[in-house]
Parts: structure tokens; sequence; C-alpha cells
């Protein structure tokens, strides 16, 4: 940073007139990327970069298209939802003079726009290394300038604010007088509880800020607008090393694999912490004098959710290097690595110590080169050591680490000697079917075949309380224990038993006996569950059911699911009438791009009274947010019996039309989670009058421990003839 600045801060720029903001949720598309430009020197100076440089960067920058936008733009972004241009990039300079007088020309005659930061406190001693005011009120009347206020403490900051707006009170009609940037000690986010320092800032008047520490500089509708991400830009950086950063921070997804066997000035990889380089094919961290350690993190992984990297590295000198997932910041992040011969997996949330969740001794610590892979899926993760998986089965991780960056570090107590060589990197970010990922290796296939696997490794024991109701005076309350046990990561057996009292129009109640034996499938994508079912009717009779439920993803379909069943009829009148069914059904699910999800289900049935039923259903739904989920969409269905009958629901050539919008999210750092939705619409049904349907369902979860949580369902829907009503609770423990 410029002289005199702390090395670790936060930047919290641009005030807008608060009166004229209306805040709406972001705009999404395209992210925004932030370069930051401690100083431009004529010559070599430390972590300056030269004229020259700076102007083979910016000619490229522009002639590569990329856009240069200005603060009004960022604000506009986030609280007015207008979208950025693609490649949209904010420059940001220091307040030193030169700046000013090396950069200003450059981007002048490209047409281009930054801002940069004044120091007011400097300004006042009319310190010449800094911008003047004179220069300041020249700035202000240019195209390529926006000005920002630069300071120590949020105090500092505001009172900086107002000596600016005194300062300047004859330009009270201008746009200088109704914004600026301040400039915050990383301890006002860090070492105090989160809240503190934006909270003072937001009563100051300031809408976004920017934090420059363990930060790629890569931005999207979801990051906080008072912890936007800037990237202090490497004086060793070139023309082609600046938009290598641009286009690896802008686009990165999918693999990265580097053996180092290539000269690169690796600027996708950023060191924000003592040294990293690239020696004899090798990618080195090395602590700096008086530092600890040495930190480089890949650019573009900063919302990376479910991710995989693994190393080879041998530790030169020193105790520790780890690989971090799910970085956000030093309070919350998990890690695989070594300490002084040992290998741990560890975790840690924001406001507690680190907690280790494996460890073990690594038997060929500092004779040869080790390979570590971490891979982290939803809340498991695997390890491995030299292509050995290390523990059992996956781990289990807190459901707050749900995103951040991947990273590597070295340390040692001792300043200046922690040196670690990487000799091979593989990263990737993997999601939900393996379709996402064609290009993944069988390998890795594999192990998120076995992170899906896991979730289903532990025993567990689920007790639940169903009733459902109709209009047609028929009621269903089902009290049921289910136990899954898994005999492989690949098949579960679950054993249930369940009481049910039925209850009809003009019928006694029944009381009903179930006892089923279920076996789950998986590999891969790829899972089957057949279950036999029971059922002892008191005072009616028995039955024998049968399910079969096949699901895989198929060609550019993300999943296919088929299921075929011979099954009673839950209605006291119909065990009564001895009404069974035989169900096959066939449904498709597909991501589709630009948010869209689509999902379609035809299903056939048959009755042992010749009776069928044909039913047809297509959804396409519109991704809105994604913090919180929120979706719209438009469900069609088509339902048809080839006559009605009396023991059972039976609609006759229903057509459904329904608007529908959905709201997935969670609470108290994911202890909490609700899936609701709601559907209106317009239907018609051959001799009914009624015309408006809807329909109105949620799912909560609560996460009692780590082991324990309860549920609970409501479901309600509405045709033009048929209304129903259910409800269910229960509690689940996972041994």
């Amino acid at each position: 940073m410029h002289p005199g600045m702390p090395i670790a801060i936060i930047t919290a720029l641009f005030l807008f007139a608060p009166d004229v903001i209306h805040s709406e949720a972001p705009a999404k598309n395209n992210p925004l990327l932030i370069l930051h430009y401690p100083l431009i020197t004529n010559r070599p100076k430390g972590r300056a970069v030269t004229k020259a440089n700076f102007i083979n960067q910016m000619e490229m920058f522009k002639s590569s298209g990329y856009v240069s936008v200005g603060l009004e733009d960022v604000l506009d972004f986030y609280y007015r939802n207008k979208p950025l241009p693609e490649k949209a990039v904010l420059i940001t300079f220091a307040g030193g003079r030169k700046n000013l007088l090396y950069a200003g020309p450059v981007l002048k005659k490209l047409g281009l726009r930054a801002a940069v930061f004044l120091n007011i406190q400097a300004m006042k001693k009319a310190n010449h290394s800094e911008v003047s005011w004179h220069d300041a009120l020249a700035m202000e009347k240019t195209k390529s300038w926006d000005l920002a206020i630069s300071a120590k403490t949020e105090d500092e900051a505001i009172e900086s604010k107002r000596y600016l707006e005194k300062r300047f009170k004859a330009l009270a009609a201008s746009a200088l007088s109704q914004r600026a940037m301040v400039r915050l000690p990383i301890a006002a986010a860090v070492s105090r509880p989160y809240g503190i320092g934006i909270e003072k800032i937001k009563t100051g008047g300031y809408l976004v800020s920017f934090i420059n520490t363990h930060s790629d500089g890569y931005n999207t509708s979801e990051t906080s607008p008072y912890n936007l991400n800037m990237i202090i830009v490497s004086a060793d950086w070139d023309g082609k090393g600046l938009l290598y950063f641009l286009d690896n921070a802008a686009s990165r997804q999918g693999q990265y694999i580097d053996d180092f066997s290539k000269p690169s000035n690796q600027s996708d990889w950023l060191n924000t912490y003592g040294l990293a380089f690239v020696k004899d094919g090798k990618l080195n961290l090395r602590a700096g004098p008086f530092k600890n350690g040495a930190e480089a993190w890949l650019a573009g992984t900063r919302n990376w959710s479910d991710c995989g990297i693994s190393a080879e590295f041998r530790i030169r000198r020193g105790r520790q290097f780890w690989i971090y997932a799910r970085y956000k910041d030093n309070q919350n992040y998990i890690r695989f690595g070594q300490d002084d011969g040992i290998f741990y997996l560890q975790q840690r949330l924001k406001g507690g110590k680190v907690s280790g969740i494996k460890s073990g001794v690594l038997t060929t610590a500092g004779a040869a080169f080790n390979k570590v892979k971490l891979i982290v899926k939803g809340s498991y993760c695997l390890a491995y050591l030299d292509g050995k998986r290390l523990f059992r089965q996956p781990l289990s991780i807190d459901a707050s680490l749900d995103y951040g960056k991947i990273g590597l570090s070295a340390w040692d107590s001792s300043p200046g000697l922690a040196h670690c060589q990487i000799d091979a990197i593989e990263a990737g970010e993997l999601k939900g079917a393996q379709s996402d990922y064609p290009d993944l290796t069988a390998e890795a296939v594999e192990d998120i075949r076995k992170i899906m696997a896991g979730a289903k490794i532990s025993p567990s024991l689920q007790s639940s309380f169903y009733y459902f109701e109709d209009n047609k005076d028929r009621a269903v309350m089902k009290w049921q224990e289910r136990f899954k046990y898994n005999l492989s990561p690949q098949l579960a057996l679950e054993p249930s038993y369940a009481r049910a009292i039925l209850k009809g129009e003009g019928m006694s109640k029944i009381g009903e006996n179930e006892y089923s034996l279920s076996a789950y499938y998986k590999e891969g994508f790829t899972s089957l569950r057949l279950a036999y079912f029971y059922r002892d009717f008191s005072s009616a009779n028995e039955a024998h059911n049968f399910l079969a439920d096949l699901k895989f993803p198929l060609l550019f379909i993300d999943s296919v699911n088929f299921i075929s069943s011979y099954e009673n009829i839950e209605t006291a009148k119909a065990v009564q009438a001895k009404a069974k069914m035989f169900r096959n059904s066939v449904a498709l699910y597909k991501d589709l791009p630009y948010n869209f999800r689509l999902y379609g289900r035809f299903q056939h049935a048959g009755y042992n009274d010749d009776n069928e039923r044909n039913t047809v259903k297509a959804e396409l739904y519109y991704l809105l947010f994604k913090k919180p989920d929120i979706s719209v969409g438009y469900e069609f269905t088509y339902d048809n019996t080839k006559f009605s009958s009396s023991n059972y629901y039976s609609p006759d050539n229903l057509i459904m039309n329904q608007a529908g919008l959905r709201l997935k999210e969670s609470f108290f750092k994911h202890r909490l989670s609700c899936d609701i939705g709601y559907g209106l619409g317009y239907a018609t049904e051959e001799g009914a009058e009624g015309r408006t349907v809807h329909s109105a369902g949620g799912n909560l979860r609560y996460r009692l421990t780590a082991k324990a949580e309860l549920f609970a369902s409501l479901n309600l829907s509405r045709t033009p003839t048929y209304a129903s009503r259910s409800i269910q609770a229960g509690l689940k423990y996972r041994f």
C-alpha cells in the first residue's frame, strides 16, 4: 500500500446521497473485479508498478475487452439492481501524487475510469507526496477519476468526510459533496465482533466498503457491499500477467491442473503473505524476513462450495503445510495437512478455536514428496494421503462452512524459517450431477461417489407422526419407526414398523399394522430402492405390497427416476373394498441455462377394479436469487381416470395451470432450514364448477445437535372437486 498506510487494511469506499438510493435485491449476471495500485513509479521500487508496466497493462486491458467502471456503477449494481457490463473492473489507486501524475494521462488517453483514495489528514498538513486540494478539485471535474476518502479508523473516516464537505462547501451542488470513500484498519472487521465497524460506517452514511486482505478481487451480487474484495496488482505483472489474473478470476471453473513445468508468473495463485514463486519446476511457499509463513490462494475460487484439491508437497524447513477449502477468512475454514510429522484434518468456525476432526502419523514427513488430497461435498469430507483414504468413512463437518476459497500455506513459529515445495496441484469445483463435470477423472468421480454415499454411512433412527384428511371425510393417522443400517457405503437396509388408523365416509375406523423392509443401493449417481410391505388390516384383510425406485443421470438429463409399485390404497373404504393399485412412473429433471430448472413426470396407474389413471406434470422454474434461494415458475398438470370411483380419488379430465413461488433458506448458522412453496392457478374438470386451484406446502428441519434433528412438513391442495391436508412431524437421530 501507499507509504504510511497499514499493511493489512480494509478499504471502504464511496458515499452516494443515501436519500436517493433505493435498495433492491442486487442484480446478478456479471461479476465485479477490483484492482488496487498502491504506487506507480518511473523506476522499479519494491511493490510499486512502473509507469511502463502500467501503460502495457492498461493497453492490453482495453484491447482485451475489459471495461473500467466507476463507483456509481458499483452502487447501481448493489442498490439499484442494474447489471454490470461484461468484464467489469473497478480500478483503484492510493492517494499518492505520483499515481495522479503517471496514471492520469494513461487513463485519459484510453478513456478509462478509476478511483483514488484521498488522505485527508495528509492533505491538511500539505504533504507534497499526497494529492493536494488543487489536484482533487481538478480531478473531480474530469471523467477519469472518482474521489474518495482514506482513513485509519471509523472515527477518522467520518471526521474526514465532514471536513471534506466543509472544505468544498462551494461545491455543494456537485457530486463531490455527495460521495466519499474510507479506509479502515483490519482490526475493525476481524479483531472485534463482526458488524461493529460496519454499523459505524453505515451510521456515517457510507454504503460500500472494500477488503484487500486474503482477497482475490472477485465479487458477485452475493458479496456484501460492505466487504467487497480487492486485489493488489503485483509489481511483477506485465500486461499478459494482468490479463491472466483477470481471465482466471472472472471465469474460474471446472478443473485447474499445474505441474509448474512451464515458466509462469503464477498470477492465478494470489500471494497474500510471505513469498510464493516458481523455481526448478516447483511452486515454493517461503516465509520472508520477519514472517512466520507464506500463503497463496487460487483466483476465482472465493465462492466455491463443493470442491476438491490435491497437492504433492515437501517441507524443506519449518513445521506446517496446509491445503485449505471453503476458506472465508482466518476464522472460518476447513484444512488438511501436516504439523511436525503429524497429519491433521481440522476446521474452524467464527468465534471458536481450531478443532481437529482426525489426525495420524505422517510416516514419510520430510523424506520425500507426499501427496495430500481433500474433497468437500455438502456436510462431509474425505482426506487421502499418498493415494490411500485415511478414514474409514466420510467425516462430518459443520454446515456453516458452506463456501470459500481454495488455498495453500506453510508456517513455522520461528520467523523466516518456513519453506515448502509443491510439485503438482489439481483443483476442481464439484457439482451435484456427474453430467455437470464430465471432464473429471474416474478417480475424482469415485471420490465424489464416496462422499455422496457418506451421507448414509451412520445408522439412523427416525420416529414420526403423520396425519391426512380430505374433503371426502377420509382420514389417516400413522405412527412410524424406521431404522436404517448401512452394510457398506453403497448398500443400506431399512426395516420399519407403523401403526395406522384409517377412517372413511360412513365407515368405522380400521386399524393397520405395517411391517416393511427396504434395501438401498447407490453407485455413483445411480440409486436403487427395493421395498416389501406387509400390512395387517384388522377386521379387513392382509396385503403384500412391493416398490421399486430407480434413479440415474442420462445423457443431458441430470436425473431420470423410474418408480414401479403394487400397493393397497390407504382409505378405510378402499381397504374394505380390497382396492389395489399398480403404478408406473418416469420423471425427468434438468438444470437449464440462465438459472432455469425443468421437471417433468408421466404416471400410469391401473386398479384391480379395471380403472386406469394417467397423470402428466411439467414444471419450469426460474431461480431469482441464490441468497436466499427464491424461485418462480409455472406448473401444468393433466390428470384423468377412466371412470370415477367412490373408494379413492379419481379425477375426471382435470387440467390445471399454476404459477408458483418457492423459498429455500437456512438460519441460525444452518441449524434451521426451510423449503416453502405456494402455487395459485386456474383449472377445469368435468362436472365441476370451481376454477381456482392452489397448493401450499413447506418443510422445516432443525438441527438440535450434530446427531439429532427435528423435522416437520405441512401440505395443502385444492382442485375443482378435491381438497386435502396433511401434516408430518418427527425426530431423526444418527448414531
